[in-house]
């Protein structure tokens, strides 16, 4: 029941903002999202720019897809999506791709959330470690790796002038508990 009304209150909402404003807020910031993730060096980007649907899908091309989004989570709390997204045939054999990473806007969303995304994409292409390193070598010794990655994205992070170095989000391990 309560599912319910909280649908009901929200179509009203949706109503009231009006279908076409929502979609031009959305096309508008489809548009500032790719343009700001098309100018990133090294980043692919598998979506147009054009999207019904309010999504920009993007790779590294020296990195996996699920580094990237588990990067983008526990550091700076986006919700992403990595994968095939249902279409691991299209991806996999046609774009000869192990998977991309997706962001979803919708009319809640800010050019600033994409800023935020955009920065911390940057610090992600920054970084000073190679990619494949840590992917060879976080079975050896993954939690002082991981600490040793946190400190370092930490100290880049508060040097941004974005919100993202505007909190600590999350506590780290401890050296003794690394141990």
């Amino acid at each position: 029941v309560i599912g319910i009304a909280a649908l009901a209150q929200s179509l009203m909402i949706l109503k009231q903002i009006g279908m076409d404003l929502i979609a031009q807020e959305e096309e508008s910031l489809i548009k500032y999202a790719h343009m700001k993730l098309g100018a990133i060096a090294g980043l692919a980007l598998a979506t147009t720019g054009i999207s019904a649907v309010g999504i920009e899908a993007f790779k590294f091309l020296s990195s996996s897809p699920q580094l990237v989004g588990g990067y983008l989570a526990a550091l700076f709390r986006l919700g992403v999506r990595t994968g095939c997204f249902c279409a691991q045939i299209f991806v996999v054999e046609v774009l000869r791709s192990i998977g991309f990473v997706r962001a979803s806007f919708g009319f809640y969303n800010t050019h600033e959330d994409v800023d935020v995304l955009v920065s911390a994409l940057e610090l992600y292409k920054d970084w000073e470690m190679p990619n494949r390193w840590f992917e060879a070598n976080t079975r050896k010794q993954p939690e002082k790796i991981a600490m040793a990655i946190i400190k370092d994205l930490e100290e880049r992070a508060a040097k941004l002038p974005t919100k993202l170095g505007s909190s600590q989000l999350f506590e780290p391990l401890t050296e003794a508990e690394a141990a």
